[in-house]
């Protein structure tokens, strides 16, 4: 297929900010042809592969609480009150 490539070798691709983005783009590269990519092509898109998976970490921070804290949590409030 004659796929143009030029937009990966932009330094400045910028990164989608929603999720429903960020998972399209991520299928479009999961199905584009890398065999017939040069090496700085396919260093591009990982590059970019990285940045969004960096974004995505920062958009979904916060506190996660396991199990086993909120029951030692409960059990302090318990013998505490």
């Amino acid at each position: 297929s004659s796929t143009n490539y030029t937009g990966l070798m932009n330094k400045t691709t910028p990164v989608p900010v929603n999720s429903n983005a960020l998972v399209a783009r991520i299928n479009a590269i999961k199905n584009m042809d890398r065999s017939s990519m040069s090496f700085s092509e396919k260093k591009a898109l990982r590059k970019e592969l990285r940045a969004m998976k960096r974004q995505d970490r920062r958009s979904h921070s916060g506190v996660y609480l396991t199990i086993g804290v909120l029951l030692i949590v409960i059990v302090l409030l318990i013998l505490l009150l």
